[in-house]
């Protein structure tokens, strides 16, 4: 076994040095990755008293910042350099919330076997080299648990006493490729309805991990709690829609968050003919949004909610033909009342309904001929540079309706149409986003007087920019004469 921290830059001699005098436990999530052979970015420590204490001590002799994560629960977190990784202590918990006394309490009440095991850092660091079979302490059967791929409950309440625990419950079997065991799939199933006796945040925190695994709404509607978290989108269920698409609405929506992530790992590259800017997208999609939200939870977030206006917008024609007028409008309206109620930020909720509300815009424009560089100009002027996330979810909705790239050139055509906007949008901002050669004092200066022309004569302006009508400022002022000539 190697050092269990060497990969997390953590000087172990300094760490186990800030800890000495004092029993420290590796428990949780880092054990259960630890067993599993997989990375660990969040390391959990629990003590049996002095947690806070300990967490500055550990951040003193490492030079890293620590703080007061829960103070009435006795939780402190160190920040690692990497701004992801992080070390928290607490002390033990008993399965009622209430401080334990003992290691055993508090592994037993924890939520889930595969995260109720623990390793004594001292003894596990000094074994480094010797063995892999450390000295685990494993009171409900974790380590089995493991091996065979289940997942189990600790105790009958534990999914009961925090709803929180069912999300994680199909998380973890989902992300590892377990199976729920019996009684906990019933008491996942029994949370029905009770979801929102946590608070709205607990809910939203563990939906957007829960949603980053394949087949994540599936299950949610399988065990009967989608309709507690998002409701619109459990109601899609059993909603039919026409050719092309090869499935109905709610099946549809699985597959494109499917396919979206299938685009992610294939690093966006989906034709021999288009490549897409594989690393400015990755960075465009980690910028992070007021909430600490990332541009790629949002996308996913779009994508689960682009058609959720289609149960209220569908009407049938006489030759049987299923039409959904003006769906992204009415999802756009529905995807902000869901997250305002889930307390995501203004910023996250702005950003998603643009995303939703535009999916359809890419569509259309590989239906021209050419997608002229003004036409480009007001795509991003609408959309902003959330016109990126749009773009991309516009590939995952063909490939979701085909449940492939299909036949004909419609693929091709919207391929091209995305490859264009996103070469512009990096590459060409003097189209997307001109500088303006002139302002509003300059209209004033002409003698008009503010007011709605101003806005159409700048707005006309922008665009001539970006068509690239006119390059200078005196062109520009020769336009705003003709305009506001036009309009006396």
């Amino acid at each position: 076994m190697k050092d269990l921290f060497l990969d997390s830059g953590l000087d172990s001699e300094v760490l186990l040095a800030a800890m000495a005098g004092q029993t420290v436990y590796l428990v949780g999530g880092s054990v259960r990755d630890l067993i599993l052979h997989k990375p660990i970015h969040d390391f959990d420590f629990a003590v049996q008293q002095g947690a806070i204490k300990l967490a500055f001590r550990v951040g003193d002799a490492l030079g890293l910042p620590a703080f007061v994560l829960d103070k009435e629960r006795d939780i402190g977190r160190v920040m690692l350099e990497d701004g992801v990784t992080t070390l928290d202590f607490a002390r033990f918990r008993a399965a009622d919330g209430a401080f334990g006394q003992t290691l055993d309490e508090d592994l037993r009440g924890r939520d889930f076997t595969m995260n109720a095991i623990a390793l004594d850092v001292e003894q596990a660091m000094r074994l480094i080299g010797q063995t892999d079979n450390l000295p685990y302490i494993d009171p409900t059967g974790g380590l089995r648990d493991i091996e065979n791929k289940i997942v189990r409950m600790t105790h009958p309440a534990a999914i009961d006493q925090d709803p929180a625990r069912a999300l994680r419950a199909l998380r973890m079997a989902l992300g590892f490729g377990f199976e729920i065991e019996a009684q906990t799939q019933a008491a996942v199933k029994q949370l029905k309805g009770e979801m929102w006796r946590i608070s709205a945040e607990r809910v939203r925190d563990e939906f957007l991990k829960l949603l980053k695994q394949n087949g994540s709404i599936a299950e949610l509607q399988r065990y009967g709690l989608l309709s507690d978290i998002s409701p619109e989108v459990s109601a899609l269920f059993g909603v039919e829609q026409s050719a092309p698409h090869t499935k109905g609405v709610f099946w549809h929506t699985v597959s494109v968050l499917r396919w979206l992530t299938q685009l992610r790992t294939a690093q966006w590259k989906m034709s021999v003919e288009q490549t897409l800017p594989v690393e400015k997208i990755v960075q465009h999609l980690a910028q992070k949004y007021d909430g600490g939200y990332s541009g790629w939870e949002l996308l996913q977030l779009a994508a689960l909610f682009h058609d959720v206006g289609k149960a209220q917008t569908q009407t049938f024609e006489e030759d049987g033909r299923i039409r959904f007028f003006e769906h992204e409008h009415v999802s756009a309206m529905m995807v902000e009342t869901r997250m305002k109620q889930l307390k995501f930020s203004k910023a996250a909720t702005d950003r998603v309904r643009t995303i939703v509300k535009g999916h359809m815009r890419p569509l259309h424009l590989a239906q021209v001929d050419e997608v002229s560089p003004r036409a480009i100009y007001r795509y991003f002027n609408k959309a902003g540079d959330a016109g990126v996330e749009i773009a991309l979810l516009s590939l995952a909705d063909h490939l979701g309706t085909y449940g492939d790239v299909g036949e004909g050139d419609a693929w091709q055509r919207l391929m091209t149409v995305v490859a264009k906007l996103l070469d512009y949008f990096f590459e060409r901002q003097d189209v997307v986003k001109p500088v303006a050669l002139i302002n509003g004092g300059d209209l004033i200066e002409m003698g008009l007087q503010p007011g709605r022309i101003f806005g159409r004569i700048l707005s006309t302006i922008t665009e001539a920019q970006a068509a690239g009508e006119i390059t200078t400022r005196d062109q520009a002022m020769a336009l705003a004469h003709t305009i506001a000539s036009q309009a006396e």
